[in-house]
């Protein structure tokens, strides 16, 4: 019954912390979240090839770098040491790998703000739909952010067909969204 709990709260977790990222992203980045809301509605071909291409290089920066951590981590090593030794910073067991390991992770910063700048994007579109008179425009962008990430959880069609087709689709038109600054004046 716990772990029934603790996992039922855990995807409830989730789909909080990413309606709220969601809700935060189209306030405070509207720029480019308009822009990545103009290259969903006008090109989402466009947007969910870029997104394939944006999700592979992540992919593949990634699992690049994890082949490089053991590497990483003896350099680390080093360095900590020579710290440890001119400016009397503390040595911790496993300090380096964990410092590895999070400088493994800064590789897909880019990606995952793409990703949230689509998703963004994705939350707007849906929120103009949803409130066509504009009375209550963040009322309707948190059930918009709200609705988009409940629908990934949802069993199977969730997972296997609207999870994959909307993070490529939120990928690619974020990412063109942060590569074309120029547009700005659509913003």
């Amino acid at each position: 019954m716990a772990n029934v709990l603790a996992s039922a709260f855990a995807v409830i977790g989730v789909i909080v912390m990413l309606s709220s990222l969601l809700v935060w992203t189209a306030y405070m980045l509207p720029r480019p979240v308009t822009r990545a809301q103009h290259h969903l509605e006008t090109q989402p071909w466009q947007s969910f090839f870029a997104g394939l291409l944006v999700l592979a290089v992540g992919a593949a920066t990634f699992f690049l770098a994890l082949s490089q951590r053991a590497k990483l981590r003896e350099q680390l090593e080093g360095f900590l040491d020579t710290l440890a030794k001119f400016a009397g910073v503390a040595r911790y067991t496993g300090d380096a790998g964990t410092m590895a390991h999070e400088l493994l992770y800064l590789t897909i910063i880019p990606f995952a703000i793409a990703i949230i700048i689509g998703g963004a994007a994705f939350a707007r579109t849906f929120a103009q739909r949803v409130d066509t008179a504009g009375n209550r425009p963040l009322a309707s962008i948190v059930v918009g952010a709200f609705a988009m990430s409940a629908s990934m959880f949802l069993p199977l069609i969730g997972w296997f067909v609207f999870l994959p087709i909307v993070a490529a689709m939120a990928a690619g038109a974020g990412m063109l969204s942060l590569l074309a600054r120029n547009r700005a004046s659509q913003a």
